[in-house]
């Protein structure tokens, strides 16, 4: 079905969001309304005690990641320097077999770095669920000390 766009006078049908808009009507072939979604709900925001429990919740899972790419990019960082040490001694050429790889390779290097680029979002995370909880949990009448010039 082909459906043009008209508008119709609801003079008689006072349907409103709450911001006083009147929703449009799609009127098919045989001018019979076809009111699609109309039906508006109202948004309830949730209790302030389950919005800081789950803010609490993010922040402890937020120190939690960030610890273990901390303590994962601490052994890599370990790995690599044992493995630069040991290898210093030796020549290029000699003692190593021909399946294994005992040197640093720059490709090791990326371990590291996938390790920071874990601890950041983390990091962030953390950040923004601190200030939503301070902004969850201030009153109204608090105001922000603004700081003030030496």
């Amino acid at each position: 079905m082909a459906y043009e766009s008209f508008k119709i006078s609801m003079s008689n049908i006072k349907i409103q969001d709450s911001f006083g808009h009147t929703p449009s009507v799609m009127v098919n072939k045989d001018q019979q309304p076809s009111f699609g979604l109309i039906l508006y709900t109202r948004f309830q925001a949730p209790p302030r005690a389950d919005v800081v429990n789950s803010l609490k919740n993010g922040i402890v899972l937020n120190l939690l990641g960030m610890g273990a790419a901390v303590l994962g990019m601490q052994a890599t960082v370990g790995f690599l320097v044992a493995k630069a040490l040991t290898t210093s001694s030796n020549p290029f050429y000699q003692g190593a077999s021909a399946g294994s790889s005992s040197h640093v390779l720059a490709l090791d290097v990326f371990l590291v770095q996938s390790s920071a680029n874990t601890i950041l979002p983390h990091f962030l995370g953390l950040v923004c669920s601190l200030e939503l909880l301070r902004s969850v949990t201030i009153s109204p009448n608090e105001s922000i000390p603004a700081p003030k010039m030496a």
